[in-house]
């Protein structure tokens, strides 16, 4: 299974569930087909409650497309009519997209729901649905290769927080790993937030996640047109959470973990309650908050659009790098041109006893203590492969 990644594409992670992930997504998204002139794809792999919960259809409502379903979720709504689009479309561009793929109708999570109302859906269906669905945006969007404000996204929204089961029972951050997509992180500003917020950031890049942003609602009083809303929290989580991020202490986030870049830190508007049903995105204090939250947004847009350049140039430049950084035996290194060497850009560890084996990536081995054990691992693994290669195949012994 293959995808383009010439499309920024980035999932957004909760550090709770209801932290904001799909208002925070909705914005996003306005600011790609609204603000930007630019065609989004919005995914959501897994949907409980629906249809009267569709992150979905709040996405489409507030850039003015219509939402749509994959053959799993719309057994849900057969026989029920098409949404209406919004009553006054602001996208200019009809080739976004906003889709919920897999649903059930119970709202628990989504291992119980498919507990509770069968229709399986296995993790392999999740990556594949996800894949064709980036691959089909892809080939639709003329010249995406292109630069600037007018840029394609992709946003894939998760169910929960970073540790909440899929339909499976697996974690979705393990159903979404092989994808290695980088993500956004919504934090948590509610009694308990700051923890939840720094230990979720922490479960990703254990996971070997990259996290380009961390969107914190702030909790100061916000003003929404004039008429001033206290938040119903204020407890200075986003001033917590930032020092905490933008200090030395901050041992995984201050490793070089996230292709090289730390993440960055994005003060939204405290978040406003949205209706239930079929009231979503037609709420005026929803409006008011789009319209306060739109600077910091678009300051988001172009933070993930720079991540995104920055890490297509470092694996660009993985090669000529790895020349002179590595040594390969029984090699003639001058004859080795950079795209003989294969770029594999993935940080996770393969646990083996009685030592772990980290593999080669963009990070270049970010939690090996120093130069020599690199050196060490990596002749190990060379001599290994050699030695099993020279023997031929195990059928053969």
């Amino acid at each position: 299974m293959e995808y383009s990644l010439e499309i920024p594409t980035f999932v957004v992670w909760g550090s709770n569930t209801g932290v904001g992930k799909s208002l925070v997504s909705a914005a996003l998204c306005r600011a790609a087909a609204v603000l930007s002139s630019a065609p989004f794809l919005y995914l959501k792999p897994v949907q409980t409650g629906f249809p009267l919960d569709s992150d979905a259809r709040l996405v489409a409502r507030v850039t003015g497309n219509v939402p749509v379903c994959g053959p799993h979720a719309q057994q849900l709504l057969d026989g029920t009519p098409p949404p209406p689009p919004s009553a006054s479309p602001q996208s200019s561009s009809s080739l976004s997209v906003a889709k919920t793929l897999f649903a059930w109708a119970a709202p628990v999570s989504p291992h119980e729901a498919m507990r509770r109302e069968g229709r399986v859906v296995s993790d392999s269906d999740i990556l594949r649905s996800v894949i064709d669905e980036l691959n089909r945006f892809s080939s639709n969007i003329p010249n995406h290769h292109d630069s600037g404000e007018n840029k394609p996204m992709c946003l894939i929204e998760t169910a929960g927080g970073v540790c909440s089961p899929g339909p499976s029972g697996r974690l979705l951050s393990h159903v979404l790993r092989p994808l290695r997509l980088p993500g956004v992180l919504v934090a948590d500003s509610r009694l308990g937030g700051i923890s939840a917020t720094l230990s979720a950031l922490d479960s990703l890049a254990l996971r070997g996640y990259d996290t380009a942003a961390v969107v914190i609602p702030d909790a100061a009083t916000t003003e929404y047109s004039g008429t001033k809303q206290s938040s119903p929290h204020g407890l200075g989580n986003a001033d917590a959470i930032e020092h905490f991020l933008s200090s030395s202490s901050s041992s995984l986030t201050s490793s070089g973990i996230s292709g090289g870049l730390a993440p960055r830190i994005i003060r939204v508007p405290a978040l406003p309650a949205l209706p239930d049903g079929e009231g979503v995105g037609r709420d005026a204090t929803l409006e008011a908050w789009l319209v306060e939250s739109q600077s910091a947004v678009l300051g988001l847009r172009q933070v993930l659009l720079d991540y995104q350049w920055h890490r297509l140039e470092r694996a660009r430049k993985l090669g000529s790098e790895a020349k002179q950084i590595l040594w390969w035996p029984f090699t003639q290194h001058s004859s080795v041109g950079d795209g003989d060497i294969t770029t594999i850009d993935s940080r996770y560890v393969i646990e083996s006893q009685p030592i772990n084996v980290y593999v080669l990536s963009m990070s270049f081995f970010p939690r090996a203590t120093n130069i020599m054990s690199h050196a060490m691992m990596m002749m190990m693994i060379l001599f290994t492969i050699l030695f099993v290669q020279s023997r031929g195949p195990l059928s053969d012994q």
